[in-house]
């Protein structure tokens, strides 16, 4: 009984540190150069910007949000409002 708690606390050990490890190798190869990202609207945890985002008249929204930051985060990524295009 006790070398079963002792390997399923390890395996936890374990398994919270190659998390914690592939966390990190994840947010260095977003970002190498480790530059500040631009500036954006503050968001929640987790959900960002998602509540930000209305159901009818998205457009709308958007083309407020382009204006004002050009960029925004939902649910951890980094998104980007285009409201014209080039000819």
């Amino acid at each position: 009984m006790a070398s079963f708690q002792t390997s399923l606390w390890t395996g936890l050990l374990l398994t919270a540190a190659l998390l914690i490890a592939y966390s990190y190798v994840q947010d260095w190869r977003r970002n190498p150069a480790r530059l500040p990202y631009p500036p954006g609207p503050k968001g929640y945890p987790i959900i960002g910007n998602l509540l930000d985002i209305p159901n009818a008249f998205i457009y709308k929204r958007f083309r407020e949000m382009s204006r004002d930051l050009g960029t925004f985060y939902v649910l951890s990524h980094c998104s980007s409002t285009l409201t014209s295009h080039c000819l």
